[in-house]
């Protein structure tokens, strides 16, 4: 399943994009820096960020699967929420969660999922 592949690529074009009963990713330009010290130009970017509270479904994610795989929203919804009990598995299972080109996932000592991108 490329749920992360979707999830990158909605994410350039989105300053959120919602995973349902995961919780929301967020991106926030970054400017150009200069590095005086180094004579280095740093070019313009995102900040990702993670809220485990933001859980409702935004549609971006299904809408995209839909499209691409030529399914209905419903059927796509599914696909979601499969890949997001297998995150949950896999995150139970190893104590940490990987997403390429997203980030990590864990949970810290009160169980509380976190996330380092």
């Amino acid at each position: 399943m490329r749920i992360d592949q979707d999830l990158h690529e909605l994410l350039f074009r989105h300053d959120c994009v919602i995973v349902p009963e995961w919780g929301g990713f967020l991106t926030q330009y970054r400017g150009a820096r200069l590095d005086a010290n180094r004579n280095l130009v740093h070019p313009p970017g995102k900040d990702l960020s993670f809220n485990r509270h933001l859980v409702r479904n935004d549609g971006l994610l299904a809408d995209r699967i839909a499209r691409r795989e030529g399914l209905d929203f419903t059927a796509a919804s599914a696909r979601v929420g499969s890949a997001v009990a297998e995150w949950r598995a896999a995150l139970d299972r190893n104590g940490r969660l990987e997403v390429p080109r997203i980030g990590v996932f864990y949970r810290d000592q009160e169980n509380n999922l976190q996330f380092d991108p």
